[in-house]
């Protein structure tokens, strides 16, 4: 707590106590001023710092509390950061601490000067909790001189109680940067560059750090800038090309970069294009006037650079350049950072010599001088070219010229005229040259000559093949070359008008091979041709002169010939397609179509190589009446004889027999069958029975290829459905099953030929059935004893059903046995006829092992052969054959532990996935708790051939009813089944308990008795005895005299309670208990305590 106030007595031990200090040796009063003077503040917030100068008085700590136990961990924040320091002007400046045990108190924090402990800045808090933690946040900081250590944080409640933490730094906010100005750059071209020094200045704070930013311009021809950034006072960029280029730049002081920084205002470095007209031109230096070049005659172009305003461009009669009034149009140009081109047309009619002029706002700028002036021209009817006998028109127009007129004339003299003329040639052939003399007014463009050239060309008036059409061999597949053909040849004449040099024919040949004629002296060609049909065209033209030297050639002549190439070879409609042919016997007819081939091979081609072979039917037959047309043919002969294993399916097929190509196959295949096969003979055998086997046997037939020995589906000379064997032999083995009769059934046999390839098989007819039968042997491996189980039950039986593997020929069976038990159906049959087993059955009431034995007899004399033996065991039935229950004593309570006693029979429980499950119901039928379950390997008894049982401890039953019994149920893994049974029912009375006051003598723990029945309702203990209850338990829910009680809710004899006749209280009654061993616990003298 605080310091007493001022006018009460304050001690010196009281100081250090108030620091909680640990010793209080040497206590000096200046130095506890001094600690007290750093954190203490007066009732009014004025500062305690009087409290750190003389007279260091004992008066001046009244009200202080040094230890500051309400509050506590003054820390400085910016927001939620914890700092060391603030920055002028500085926002969310925070004063956090922790309120330990606070009460209704209104808190200061702030800053203090560490140089006389004056507030700098300060906020207040009214909180009236504690356990938590607070903060204040503060204005803007306040802009003073920066420092080290300048302030610390405080907080005080202004009742002497306050808190400080260390002292904080301060910084000065960097202001005022400015970028020193640049001035306007200028150039002449936009690959020139301009290098600039940069300055800055600051107004306020320690500037730690800077970042300059300098950026391409967007604006200006070819710029470029070396440098993009820098951390320099004064760097030096070098600027290339034109534009406003952006400079920016910003400076950092202390804490950090992001606290303490200063943006410049952004400046654009201006690099601008000198003021300049360039490249001031005219399209053509000479010009016609308008009235020739039509409109627009002249186009003027410049360059405009480093000017905002109008251009002036045009064309005048003087170059000066002081002279701006010329004829001219404007535009409005900006081109102080991107040069502009300018194009103007203009429309000049007057003849003259001119200047092209532009200017901005002050001198023009002067281009070259160009002429304007008519010129004379004209055009003529060029070079031309005519066959002899016809005449040309040749013509001068005049398109500029004043007075302008053309004189036209030919050598040799073929015609003449003034602006036009008509030339003659007839039916000489050469070449002319014609003339023209132009003459027009005005210098110097008044005389203007020209020459034409007129060709007149010798003519072929026809061109004509014969044959037309001719033939020959074409281009064909490996094989497909027709045969018995020849080639043809055709001859192309010439007819002409004109002088033909001796070597003026020129001929250009179609491909093929040259028979005659052709040459440049010839006026035929002779050709025949191959490969691929079609025209072949020939061409000609021929040459010549009748005047001058120079030959003229003649237009060119064609003429077309059909040439057709013999068709290729080839072979369709091949027949027959289908049909029956015997091998070697019946007459086949061919058929074919074909064209270009002499000679043909006839084969049988096998449809399926894995069944046939290829057979030639025919050699080199004839095929060819009439070349490249296509012809039917046909051959006429009896078929080949392919032989038994080649019958099958063929393909007639027709090839050429030069080199078997072309090659045709019926689309369809032919069948070439086997010869017939005639009937078997008879059996050799004599109808009837035999024993084990036969060999049966029949005569041969003719023509055969197999046999095929069928048996009847029963014992009638009718239906057959089974097929013994398809053989090439006479005999078959037959033998009877080993446990069954074969027979008795009836065989046949018939022949059949060969045929595959999908051919249908030819078969005889059958030979005279026979009947045979084949019995079977009786053994001791057949007819052995099946019993239905090797185990059974004293419940159970065992059947035994027909013996295995059973022969069908059985005449009697005889069960025996000599152990204790009974079998139904022991003895069957006579031994005189077969006969069907009728199921013996076994039953025993005794358990044990009982042995039983079987004979059987058969037909023909095989008598008591042994059946085998089968050894039965017979075990109890199984099931639950007893439940019972005990307990403790003859009565049984809700204190009672019962045991539940299961006995069974006929299983065992003793693995886990046997269980014996434990239910208890009551009168109603339903369970009452939950199923206790003992597991096989807990329980491990029982046998199949035994008896088991097994006690099990159930434990208490806490509901007082009557009609309760027990279920057990025991699940036999085993025999995958459960066997259950039930209790008698019984009773459970309950168990009431009561809460009885006594004495107890101090030093013997336990109840006693009062003496009087006043002592016991008013629970007087004697002398230093003391009053003590316990918990004593009757059968009955109302005390009574005659009621027992006992000292355990068992209930059992031992357990009655020894009251020694001693008087007792329970609830609202007093009585008395019983001692000694006979009465001992018994109720007597009962009575009310209540009126």
């Amino acid at each position: 707590m605080a310091l007493p106030t001022s006018g009460n007595e304050i001690n010196f031990g009281a100081l250090p106590d108030n620091r909680s200090s640990a010793s209080k040796a040497n206590i000096s009063l200046k130095q506890e001023s001094e600690f007290f003077a750093i954190g203490a503040v007066g009732p009014t917030g004025t500062s305690r710092a009087n409290l750190n100068s003389e007279p260091y008085a004992i008066s001046e700590f009244g009200g202080a509390n040094y230890p500051n136990s309400v509050f506590s961990e003054v820390v400085a924040k910016l927001s939620t950061t914890t700092v060391g320091e603030y920055v002028d002007g500085e926002t969310g400046a925070r004063i956090y601490w922790d309120v330990d045990d606070g009460t209704t108190d209104n808190y200061t924090a702030g800053l203090k000067l560490v140089s006389d402990n004056s507030i700098v800045i300060s906020e207040t808090l009214d909180f009236d909790g504690s356990g938590a933690t607070k903060y204040v946040t503060l204005g803007a900081i306040p802009n003073i001189a920066e420092a080290t250590d300048k302030y610390y944080p405080f907080v005080t409640t202004g009742t002497y109680t306050n808190a400080v933490s260390s002292s904080i730094d301060h910084f000065d906010q960097i202001a005022g940067t400015t970028i020193n100005a640049v001035s306007v750059q200028t150039l002449d071209a936009s690959s020139e560059t301009n290098a600039i020094t940069f300055g800055l200045s600051t107004s306020a704070g320690t500037v730690t750090s800077r970042a300059w930013t300098f950026s391409n311009a967007s604006n200006g021809d070819n710029s470029a800038i070396s440098l993009g950034s820098s951390t320099s006072a004064t760097p030096t960029v070098t600027y290339t090309g034109t534009g406003l280029f952006p400079v920016n730049l910003i400076q950092y002081g202390n804490p950090s970069t992001s606290r303490n920084n200063n943006s410049a205002a952004a400046i654009n470095v201006d690099v601008r294009y000198n003021d300049a007209i360039d490249s001031l031109t005219i399209d053509d230096t000479t010009i016609n006037v308008s009235s020739v070049d039509g409109s627009n005659n002249a186009t003027f172009t410049c360059y405009s650079e480093g000017y905002d305003g109008t251009l002036t461009i045009g064309y005048d009669t003087n170059s000066s350049t002081g002279d701006t009034s010329y004829t001219n149009t404007t535009e409005a140009v900006d081109t102080l950072y991107q040069r502009e081109s300018i194009s103007k047309n203009f429309t000049i009619s007057s003849a003259g010599t001119y200047y092209p002029k532009a200017h901005h706002g002050g001198s023009a700028t002067v281009g070259s001088s160009f002429i304007v002036a008519p010129a004379l021209a004209y055009s003529t009817t060029n070079d031309q070219t005519i066959d002899v006998g016809a005449t040309q028109g040749m013509a001068a127009s005049v398109s500029a010229g004043t007075n302008a007129s053309v004189a036209i004339t030919s050598s040799p003299n073929i015609g003449g005229g003034t602006n036009s003329a008509t030339m003659t040639p007839g039916s000489n052939n050469g070449r002319y040259t014609i003339s023209y003399a132009g003459t027009a007014d005005y210098l110097p463009n008044n005389v203007n000559n020209q020459t034409d050239i007129l060709t007149v060309r010798p003519k072929i008036d026809s061109l004509t093949p014969s044959p037309s059409t001719v033939y020959g061999l074409g281009s064909y597949t490996s094989g497909y070359t027709p045969t018995g053909v020849s080639t043809t040849n055709t001859t192309v004449t010439a007819v002409t008008t004109g002088t033909i040099s001796g070597t003026g024919y020129s001929w250009t040949k179609p491909s093929g091979t040259p028979v005659g004629g052709g040459g440049t002296g010839d006026s035929t060609v002779t050709m025949n041709f191959s490969g691929a049909s079609g025209t072949k065209t020939f061409n000609l033209t021929v040459s010549g002169h009748a005047i001058g030297s120079v030959d003229t050639t003649s237009t060119q002549a064609s003429a077309n010939v059909t040439y057709v190439a013999y068709t290729q070879q080839n072979i369709t409609s091949v027949t027959p397609t289908s049909g029956d042919y015997r091998r070697g016997a019946t007459s086949i007819t061919v058929g074919w179509t074909s064209i270009n081939v002499a000679l043909v091979d006839i084969y049988l081609m096998a449809n399926n190589t894995s069944y046939t072979t290829n057979i030639q039917q025919a050699n080199a037959y004839d095929s060819l009446t009439s070349a490249n047309t296509s012809e039917g043919r046909s051959y006429s002969a009896a078929i080949v004889d392919v032989g038994r294993s080649n019958v099958g399916r063929y393909n007639v097929r027709v090839q050429d027999a030069a080199d078997t190509l072309p090659s045709t196959t019926a689309v369809s295949t032919i069948n070439v069958l086997d010869t017939a096969p005639t009937t078997p003979g008879a059996f050799q055998d004599t109808a009837g029975g035999y024993n084990t086997s036969l060999v049966m046997s029949w005569a041969a037939s003719s023509y055969v290829y197999q046999y095929i020995l069928e048996k009847s589906d029963g014992d009638s000379d009718g239906s057959y459905n089974t097929t013994l064997a398809t053989q090439t032999g006479t005999s078959y083995n037959l033998t009877a099953g080993s446990t069954s009769t074969y027979g008795p059934f009836y065989y046949r046999v018939r022949a059949k030929n060969f045929a595959q390839d999908g051919l249908t098989t030819e078969y005889s007819n059958y030979n005279t059935a026979r009947r045979f039968l084949i019995y079977p042997t009786l053994t001791t491996s057949k007819n052995q004893i099946t019993p239905s189980s090797a185990t059974i039950t004293t419940a159970g039986s065992v059947s035994f059903s027909t013996p295995q593997p059973a022969t069908d020929n059985v005449s009697k069976y005889v069960y025996s046995t000599n152990s204790h038990c009974s079998i139904t159906n022991s003895t069957q049959g006579d031994g005189s006829s077969v006969i069907s087993h009728t199921t013996a059955v076994l039953t025993s009431t005794s358990v044990g092992t009982k042995t039983i034995n079987l004979t059987v007899s058969g037909l023909s004399g095989q008598n008591n052969i042994s059946g085998g033996s089968a050894t039965i065991t017979v075990n109890y039935a199984p099931e639950v054959t007893l439940v019972s229950v005990t307990g403790a004593t003859p009565t049984w309570y809700t204190s009672t532990s019962l045991t539940v006693n299961t006995g069974w029979q006929g299983f065992a429980l003793n693995t886990v996935a046997d269980n014996l499950q434990i239910k208890l119901f009551n009168s109603s039928n339903n369970q009452v708790g939950s199923t206790q379950t003992i597991y096989g390997n807990s329980i491990g008894q029982g046998s199949a051939g035994g008896t088991a049982n097994y006690n099990h401890t159930w434990g208490t039953i806490s509901g007082v009813a009557t009609g309760y019994y027990f279920k057990s149920i025991a699940y036999d893994d085993e025999n995958q089944a459960s066997y259950e049974a039930t209790s008698a029912t019984f009773d459970i009375d309950g168990v009431s308990s009561y809460t009885v006051y006594g004495q107890e003598i101090f030093w013997n723990a336990g109840i006693i008795g009062y003496d009087t029945l006043i002592s016991a309702a008013d629970t007087t203990a004697d002398g230093s005895n003391t009053n003590i209850t316990e918990t004593l338990y009757a059968i009955t829910g109302t005390l009574a005299d005659g009621v027992v009680l006992y000292d355990d809710e068992d209930l059992e004899p031992a357990h009655k309670f020894d009251g020694n006749y001693k008087y007792f209280k329970a609830g609202s009654y007093c009585f008395k208990i019983k001692g000694d061993t006979l009465p001992r616990g018994e109720i007597d003298d009962i009575r009310s305590i209540v009126p």
